[in-house]
């Protein structure tokens, strides 16, 4: 068993927030935090059967929504606008947070269409995730960027076990009601 930090982002141009409200008016963060019970999200290609999976939130997410809503303003588009500063204060709120966990359900998938023309990172490989738990308490980088450095290149950083038992203890603290599921040996 794996650990791994999957940091998904916002929109980061115009297009790509119009593609979203086009297609069903989420962003990431609004898929994270809906009522599904699995998710498919990306994930690292290694990834196995019960390979324990973080959800965070970019830390770059405030400043990209900042832009797009900037974008809006500029095309005088005010509905667009209403939803882009909607989201907007969703990312302000959980940007560089870790806002949920979750569990490998079925192997990696490689597909080329996350259901988004537009799409930040690009990685095309997905897998279903169960077991997932919003946190109550996202945990801050800044309570664990001093043994966990994220990539801000892509959208996967693998943890090690130390990394992920000083990590999980932390997310214990902030949130006692945490399954052990999510413990390693």
């Amino acid at each position: 068993m794996d650990a791994f930090i999957t940091n998904f982002q916002s929109p980061v141009e115009l297009e790509d927030l119009i593609d979203r409200y086009e297609t069903d008016q989420m962003t990431n963060v609004d898929h994270f935090f809906s009522e599904a019970t699995t998710l498919d999200w990306t994930v690292k290609k290694e990834a196995q059967i019960h390979d324990i999976v973080v959800f965070m939130c970019a830390k770059t997410s405030k400043d990209h929504m900042g832009h797009v809503c900037a974008q809006c303003k500029a095309i005088g588009n005010q509905e667009l606008l209403i939803y882009a500063e909607q989201e907007r204060q969703l990312y302000k709120k959980y940007a560089g947070m870790i806002v949920g966990l979750g569990i490998i359900q079925e192997l990696p998938y490689q597909t080329f269409d996350s259901g988004y023309q537009y799409s930040y990172w690009k990685s095309p490989w997905y897998a279903k995730i169960s077991n997932i738990t919003r946190l109550k308490n996202p945990l801050p980088i800044n309570e664990f960027r001093d043994f966990i450095y994220i990539s801000r290149t892509g959208a996967i950083t693998n943890l090690t076990r130390d990394q992920y038992r000083q990590l999980f203890k932390l997310l214990k603290d902030y949130n006692f009601e945490i399954n052990d599921k999510y413990q390693m040996l």
